[in-house]
């Protein structure tokens, strides 16, 4: 779970907490941009584990680096139950919850502007996440483009296709 600052008690444990085992760095060059990255694992104080069910400690992500010429930094505070993970082992796993959000959120809130859409009461707006999801995945299950724009030109050139793949599969 990311720490953020809407919970500064749970944001200061985790950056005040004592660091345990060897910090895991990595660095990679994708997409025009170069990154390091500095993993560490914290254990949590007794106090904030009683406050936190499950609670057992903080990862701390420092990442830094260069994107189209221009440097940039930041840090990701992160609550975690798993015990006896090492550091390298955590920035793999974080690494990999964010190949998710790259891959699925960043499509609908950017690409398809699922955050801009205003529809009225929970239940439409989880019907829209649903259908969303679907599409997302449909689109690459059927092979019908390595971006949302291709897949979305590609599926409205073959609407007739789609449906029979849609009724064939039901």
């Amino acid at each position: 779970m990311s720490v953020k600052g809407n919970q500064p008690t749970l944001l200061h444990a985790a950056q005040t907490a004592s660091q345990i085992g060897r910090r895991a760095h990595t660095r990679e060059r994708s997409r025009g941009r170069q990154e390091r990255r500095s993993v560490e694992v914290r254990v949590a104080p007794d106090a904030i584990k009683q406050q936190w069910s499950g609670l057992l400690g903080f990862v701390v992500v420092a990442r830094s680096g260069w994107r189209d010429g221009r440097r940039y930094g930041g840090q990701a505070v992160y609550a975690t139950s798993l015990a006896g993970v090492s550091a390298r082992q955590m920035g793999r796993l974080i690494r990999g919850h964010w190949g998710i959000e790259n891959r699925l959120h960043w499509v609908k809130d950017v690409q398809m502007q699922e955050d801009k859409c205003a529809l009225k009461g929970i239940e439409a707006a989880h019907v829209r996440g649903v259908l969303g999801n679907a599409a997302v995945s449909l689109s690459r299950l059927w092979g019908l483009g390595r971006t949302w724009l291709e897949a979305t030109v590609r599926a409205s050139a073959q609407l007739r296709r789609l449906l029979q793949l849609l009724k064939s599969r039901t």
